[in-house]
Order: structure tokens, then sequence, then C-alpha cells
């Protein structure tokens, strides 16, 4: 968590833009019943081992999260490169070519993949110093949600819902 709070406060300072990854294994729960404990823990750490090798970079920072669950910090350049990095990852965790434990559904061990992005200002504004580590785990967290949701084997990302005042127009005919 400090290195993820270390990333933001550079990108904060540079003004420039940092992806959130979660990451999470297919049916693992499934894997882990079928293959046993040791193979699941073979599996982790060869997804592990190609999430290194996507995020490569020294200030790429990369946590085992939940059992079946790993978040990435890593300073991206666009919304187009972090969805490329995102396609990426989940290509590679496919491409490891693991049997699944349900080859019906899907024959290869296959991974979700949600993430958000955040772009640093470097005249912060009171509603940027509010963000924070958690608040990122949790857009990504809603965006894995997602993929999840729309069939595993995907990724999603986070779009904050922009927060606009509404105005209610009331007339005297409608307080009667």
């Amino acid at each position: 968590m400090d290195q993820m709070h270390m990333v933001i406060e550079l990108c904060k300072r540079l003004g420039s833009t940092v992806g959130f990854y979660m990451l999470q294994v297919d049916f693992f729960a499934q894997y882990e019943a079928r293959f046993g404990a040791q193979k699941a823990l073979q599996l982790l750490s060869g997804v592990l081992g190609t999430i290194h090798k996507v995020f490569s970079r020294s200030t790429d920072v990369i946590c085992h999260y939940t059992e079946d669950t790993f978040t990435i910090c890593s300073s991206v350049s666009s919304a187009r490169d972090a969805h490329d990095m995102a396609k990426l990852l989940r290509a590679s965790i496919e491409k490891l070519n693991i049997p699944a434990a349900n080859p019906e559904v899907y024959p290869v061990v296959t991974a979700s993949v949600g993430y958000t992005l955040y772009t640093g200002q470097r005249n912060q504004s009171e509603q940027d110093e509010d963000m924070d580590v958690f608040s990122f785990l949790e857009e990504s967290e809603d965006a894995l949600t997602a993929a999840r949701f729309s069939g595993r084997n995907t990724e999603c990302s986070f779009i904050p819902m922009v927060k606009q005042p509404v105005e209610l127009e009331i007339s005297d005919a409608s307080i009667g």
C-alpha cells in the first residue's frame, strides 16, 4: 500500500497518469477443488510470473490481494495504453495454456481484469487530495466485478460517474 501511495503522490506531482489493475483467476475455487492445493499454488505462481513479465518496470507495484486476485499499479501514457496493458495481461494468462478445471466452459485457465485510471493534477483540488489507494482499489474491483459478470476472460475499465447538480423546477401548480 505504501508503494502504491508513493506512485499516486508522484503522479500528482508530475501530472501523469497511473493505472490500477485488479486481476482475478477465473474459476479458481473449482481449479483448486479439482487439482488440489499444490497445483493451485503452482497456478498462482505462474500467474504472478506472467504479471511480472507484463509489468516489468521497477516502478510497477504488484500485490497479491486475495487468494486468487492480484493488484497492479503502473504508470501509463493514456487510456488506450491502459486498455492495451489490461488486454495483454489477460491474454498472457490465457497463453499459459494451463488446463482448466471445467474444460466445457473454457479449455484453459483464464483471468478477468478490471482497471481504473488516475491522472494527477499539478494544481491539486480538494477532491484530488481525497483520492487514495483504497479509492482506486475499490474502483478497479468494481471494474473486475463487471468483467466477471460479462462472462469472464475479459477486461473492463471503471469510468467514474460525473456528478452534476440537478435543478428541480417547482411550479405553483405542483405544490397544491
